[in-house]
């Protein structure tokens, strides 16, 4: 298949990527639909109140974990989404137009990475902020063959945690290379990773 004839699936996938990280969601409490802020307004809640840009970069390391994550996060979201797309003033607003810009059929390539990059993202901030929607697999990643990702805590020591992290709705995604599998691909991964799928987790053929 040419690129051109590629290249509306991949913009597809953007399109998708873009709205899973700044699209207002949609969340049941109480037995009611109510509107929920976007994964990337999700991450910006657990930096702690009131310190702008400028301060989180010299954030006293004592700070909890989960702040320094998504301190941490933030920053590679921010600068990875203005490397993309640099115009405009804001994360959100510049994922907006990246959205809707026009890509060259030899753009398909690039177009799907940052798709895939953009959904990787997505997963990790849900990963920071939700856990329990989470799951590990401590397996090898097929594409990159890292089976753990680490960081470094407030203390300077090396914290562990598998590479590879699935959401049932969402896709599973590698800390180590942002490698991104969508839900159709599951089945494949699981065969690749030579195990059955993870509870909680239904495959369709792709």
């Amino acid at each position: 298949m040419t690129d051109e004839a590629e290249l509306p699936a991949a913009l597809d996938e953007l399109y998708r990527a873009v709205g899973a990280l700044v699209d207002t969601r949609k969340q049941m409490l109480g037995g009611v639909i109510r509107a929920a802020p976007s994964l990337y307004e999700l991450l910006l809640g657990e930096i702690p109140a009131k310190r702008g840009d400028r301060e989180t970069r010299g954030v006293a390391r004592s700070l909890p974990n989960c702040f320094l994550d998504a301190i941490d996060l933030r920053v590679q979201i921010d600068g990875r989404v203005k490397a993309m797309h640099p115009a405009g003033r804001s994360t959100p607003e510049r994922l907006r137009a990246l959205a809707v810009k026009r890509f060259r059929p030899q753009d398909t390539r690039q177009v799907r990475e940052y798709a895939a990059e953009l959904q990787s993202f997505a997963l990790s901030i849900r990963a920071l902020a939700e856990p329990a929607h989470v799951k590990e697999i401590a397996q090898p990643c097929p594409s990159c063959g890292k089976r753990y990702w680490y960081r470094q805590n407030s203390s300077g020591e090396k914290v562990r945690t598998a590479s590879l992290q699935l959401v049932t709705e969402q896709g599973c995604t590698c800390l180590s290379c942002k490698a991104f599998w969508p839900p159709e691909r599951f089945l494949w991964l699981a065969r690749v990773l030579g195990h059955d799928a993870p509870a909680g987790v239904v495959l369709d053929q792709p």
